[in-house]
């Protein structure tokens, strides 16, 4: 109950889905195997005669990291592969497609602070992202991309965009221009968005995905 409800709370930044990879994963998954080593020993100085002593300890955590190694190894892997096949199927599945009618607005957003002002065509809006009390402003200008950081909530943002249903949250931290969408592609933390020949690469929650699919092969966005 501590381990897997009470961590993520506790360290939300370690947690957080966008920087989830197999190493800490690996990390996390050697910490169990510290607290259940931990958990053992203190059972044994309650229960037993067992006297307390840091080599006695150490052996323990060392016994039961090489109980549970190999099965610890081929898990992370055996998970990371299925991970990976079903995300890649599931972009390979997915066609984005050109809206008929793209939305050639003007956009306005304004964050808290004084002169944080950016008007721009509708277009050229590309992400958004959470960071902190903070949203960076993703866009396009003169061919490359851009950013700013305006002092707001991603939720705030999204108010001021609501006639604008190109802008779609995708994450918890992210929302993305879908009319600018080209391409969709998997791998073992799951779904990203990329736009035209950018490197850049938005991720999608699991519970979204579904939704930004439909979203994508519409060739009218609702």
């Amino acid at each position: 109950l501590f381990n897997d409800g009470l961590l993520p709370i506790l360290l939300p930044k370690f947690f957080r889905e966008l920087r989830w990879n197999t190493g800490r994963e690996i990390a996390f998954i050697l910490y169990h195997v510290w607290f259940i080593a931990t958990a053992n020993y203190v059972y044994l100085l309650i229960w037993t005669s067992t006297k307390l002593s840091w080599a006695a300890y150490g052996q323990m955590c060392l016994y039961t990291l090489g109980i549970g190694l190999f099965p610890i190894i081929f898990g992370i892997a055996l998970r990371q592969r299925q991970l990976y096949d079903r995300y890649h199927k599931q972009a390979e599945d997915i066609h984005p497609t050109t809206p008929e009618k793209p939305d050639e607005s003007i956009l306005v957003i304004e964050g808290k602070n004084d002169k944080e002002r950016l008007e721009l065509p509708a277009r050229e809006l590309l992400f958004l992202e959470a960071e902190g009390n903070y949203v960076i402003l993703g866009f396009e200008r003169d061919g490359s991309l851009q950013k700013e950081m305006f002092r707001s909530t991603l939720r705030e943002v999204m108010d001021q965009l609501t006639d604008h249903p190109s802008m779609e949250q995708v994450h918890r931290s992210f929302s993305a221009n879908l009319d600018r969408v080209v391409r969709v592609s998997g791998n073992s933390q799951g779904l990203q968005l990329h736009f035209d020949e950018s490197d850049l690469a938005i991720p999608v929650s699991r519970r979204k995905a579904p939704e930004i699919k439909g979203l994508l092969e519409q060739t009218v966005r609702p």
